[in-house]
């Protein structure tokens, strides 16, 4: 059997180089730990998170390598480049306790298989842990005062860009797109439906968000999220942030949109964003009202399939 050596960054933002910066301090520790690192297996993952497991292909190939007896110790940097979670970095370090496998560390050298071994796991762990929950709060403050600030968060919704030579987050009205999302709402008002809509602009070839083909979700999207063309509060002159928030599942790392209770919205007037005049968005009001009162299922349901399109 031969050790093992493994390193990760978690961010774009970082070099590429920290992965060799962290192999050859793992490379001293073997060296030091009196096992011969010249040609240990090499395992890394660059700019990925250490908040999950499973979505990191070196981690899974180094367990794997380590459940078929092919390695004799693994040395990291520190016990943080296998895992910032509690949970996760314990249970690898029983893996390799159940396959005799030596864990080194270039900060704190060799975690020992006793008490204090086991305790030094739990404390690093939760020290990790507690870095994410302090990294995620900062992020929200951040947000927050960048809304406060009267700026936007993420990428510019469809009918606006970035204000040229602004700060992050600046954003001004595009002429040609708001013309697009103000024909939409009027269009909408006069009885069209979204189908139609997105097969009227698709035919003229009008490209949509992000260049993409016009789609009925593009343009009613989901009323309780507020997104889609006809629900954004931006055309309105507001602005509305933390509607949504990510959350990862914590094995394959996936994130996924879960919407936030209306309570925790943080609202802004932002009229120099408005698109939409007040007597359309009033008229988008009553045709969405009487579009719900249509589609109940108490209302009669039309008699043919493409009714309406």
């Amino acid at each position: 059997m031969t050790p093992a050596l493994y390193a990760r960054y978690s961010s774009d933002l970082q070099r590429d180089q920290s992965i060799e910066d962290q192999l050859r301090l793992a490379r001293r520790a073997l060296d030091q730990a009196g096992l011969a690192s010249a040609h240990a297996l090499v395992f890394s993952d660059a700019a990925i998170s250490g908040a999950a497991t499973g979505n990191r292909p070196g981690l899974t190939g180094l367990r794997q390598a380590i459940a078929s007896r092919q390695i004799s110790a693994v040395a990291v940097e520190s016990l943080d480049r296998l895992s910032r979670d509690q949970a996760d970095l314990a249970l690898i370090a029983r893996e390799m306790r159940a396959a005799g496998v030596r864990l080194i560390t270039s900060d704190a050298g060799e975690i020992s298989d006793d008490a204090a071994g086991i305790m030094q796991i739990g404390m690093r762990g939760m020290i990790g842990q507690i870095y994410l929950k302090d990294l995620a709060n900062k992020t929200r403050r951040g947000l927050e005062g960048v809304v406060a600030e009267g700026r936007h968060t993420g990428a510019p919704p469809y009918g606006y860009q970035k204000k040229p030579g602004g700060e992050p987050g600046e954003l001004v009205i595009d002429a040609e797109e708001a013309a697009i999302v103000r024909q939409i709402c009027e269009d909408f008002v006069a009885g069209l439906s979204p189908q139609a809509i997105a097969a009227a602009l698709n035919a003229a070839g009008v490209p949509g968000p992000s260049g993409r083909l016009w789609q009925t979700s593009t343009i009613f999207g989901q009323p309780k999220r507020l997104n889609g063309i006809l629900w954004n509060p931006m055309y309105r002159g507001e602005q509305i942030w933390n509607r949504q928030r990510k959350v990862k599942d914590p094995v394959s790392g996936k994130a996924r949109m879960v919407a936030n209770p209306e309570s925790d919205w943080v609202r802004r007037p932002a009229e120099n964003w408005r698109i939409l005049p007040e007597d359309l968005c009033d008229a988008i009001d009553r045709a969405k009202a009487k579009r719900q009162i249509s589609q109940s299922p108490k209302a009669p349901r039309p008699k043919r399939a493409l009714s309406g399109l």
